[in-house]
């Protein structure tokens, strides 16, 4: 019987075909992103897989094309980009513009900028929970336990 190898090359290439997206174990285990409704990981996803190692900073994502690709509402992908710069996963590197139809450039905190380590924002922000009796129905959404960081 032949001997079964790990699939990769000498030079330590993968044999296998297609690409990946790796998504670090230490920030899908933390309380801040299991915090993050299922809207802003799609989202999230999207982005991480427009980064192609060195565009960071730079990464474009249209509320139109995340409507259209990602079947939601213009205003759903808002929230989600809003609630994933709120948690510290995307930073705003240039506002959009409506003129000229310019999407917004976002920076992933958990990759490499331009020489620069991540910054890994999220691991920053606090998350109370509350008591959801009290804030049950007020119309707030289903992470209206949350606390916004400061």
């Amino acid at each position: 019987m032949g001997k079964r190898g790990r699939g990769h090359t000498p030079n330590g290439r993968s044999k296998r075909k297609g690409q990946y997206m790796p998504l670090p174990y230490s920030m899908t285990q933390h309380p801040v992103w299991r915090s993050l409704s299922g809207r802003a990981v799609k989202v999230f996803i999207e982005m991480r897989g427009r980064f192609n190692g060195s565009n960071n900073g730079k990464i474009r994502l249209s509320l139109e094309d995340g409507a259209k690709i990602l079947g939601m509402g213009k205003e759903t992908v808002r929230r989600a980009l809003q609630e994933l710069e709120r948690k510290g996963f995307i930073v705003q590197t240039k506002a959009g513009a409506f003129y000229g139809r310019q999407a917004a450039e976002w920076r992933l905190t958990d990759c490499d900028c331009d020489g620069y380590a991540p910054t890994r924002e999220w691991q920053q922000v606090s998350i109370e929970t509350k008591d959801r009796k009290t804030k049950r129905g007020s119309g707030t959404g289903p992470c209206e336990w949350l606390t916004d960081p400061v």
